[in-house]
């Protein structure tokens, strides 16, 4: 698989990396060397296998939400008047 310099340029550009010529041609030949490597999986017979979705059977053990209404949103907006001054810590902009 030999990509030619304006291809790897747009996979540059796309990754939004920049080369010089001497490393575009540096990275050719290393994801050459990287899809030969994935060509040798083309040897098996994978047609009756099921694709894997996740490495691990892993199942929601978690208990499901539950929304509970505690009320205390209430009072705390009615009794904002007693509520200590603060000090302003970030000013306006200008």
């Amino acid at each position: 698989m030999d990509l030619d310099k304006e291809e790897l340029t747009s996979i540059a550009e796309l990754a939004r990396i920049r080369f010089t010529d001497r490393e575009l041609e540096e990275i050719g030949e290393r994801l050459a060397d990287a899809a030969e490597i994935f060509r040798d999986f083309d040897a098996f017979d994978l047609s009756g296998e099921i694709p894997t979705e996740s490495v691990c059977r892993s199942v929601n053990v978690l208990r499901e939400d539950v929304v509970v209404k505690y009320g205390y949103g209430t009072a705390l907006l009615t009794d904002h008047n007693n509520a200590p001054d603060v000090p302003r810590v970030v000013e306006k902009e200008r």
